[in-house]
């Protein structure tokens, strides 16, 4: 069958499972694999690197007048910040703690550095004017609700999220064979994505090449 759906990933989870009585918990299966996928796990032995692919990317428009703007919905990790003047200025991300010794001050001035506290940006200096900013970023795909709804990674990779959702089922029953196997697809799949979308970003340009052996 194909999983393209929320409610064609549930039935395809439920087939794997082959378990009647744990059919009203795989949404709850599907929503901690969801937070796997966006965050990664560092609990042994099941630990996995968030997914950072261009298909997580998004950019957002925000008007800089003040110190502190608020992080769009889906936020999860900033890629750059920069301000959209001519000559265009990116703007330099530091930790809170060196961004704090530099701007501790009241002083104004057009921005150069930024850091990320809480659910806010943090503009450095206070902007002394109004400024256009451009975020990109990496953003979660969009949770599933509806039985019809779908995103990128389920249409793309589905297997992501089945073999996540495995990983929690078989957790809640205490296979640990079966969740240990799980995993091991689960992270097979996730490396493979980062993995081909690093490759895809930093490719040397293909060359077409004469077939008489010179170079």
């Amino acid at each position: 069958m194909s999983i393209a759906t929320f409610a064609q990933l549930k039935s395809a989870v439920a087939n794997w499972l082959n378990r009647s009585n744990l059919v009203d918990r795989i949404p709850e299966f599907i929503t901690m694999a969801t937070a796997r996928i966006h965050y990664g796990s560092m609990e042994p032995p099941f630990q996995s690197d968030p997914l950072r692919i261009r298909a997580m990317e998004s950019s957002v428009s925000a008007t800089i007048s003040t110190q502190r703007i608020q992080l769009p919905t889906g936020y999860l990790q900033q890629r750059r910040l920069y301000l959209a003047s001519d000559p265009v200025r990116q703007l330099e991300y530091v930790t809170p703690e060196n961004f704090w010794a530099t701007w501790i001050s009241t002083q104004t001035g057009a921005p150069k550095q930024f850091t990320i506290e809480g659910e806010e940006l943090v503009i450095g200096p206070s902007p002394d004017g109004s400024y256009t900013g451009k975020l990109l970023y990496y953003k979660a795909f969009t949770a599933f609700s509806d039985e019809t709804d779908y995103n990128w990674l389920l249409l793309n990779a589905p297997n992501a999220y089945l073999h996540g959702a495995l990983i929690e089922a078989h957790r809640f029953t205490r296979n640990d064979a079966a969740a240990q196997s799980a995993h091991a697809a689960f992270v097979g799949v996730i490396n493979a994505l980062n993995s081909a979308d690093k490759a895809d970003r930093y490719a040397t340009p293909w060359i077409a090449r004469s077939d008489t052996g010179n170079p």
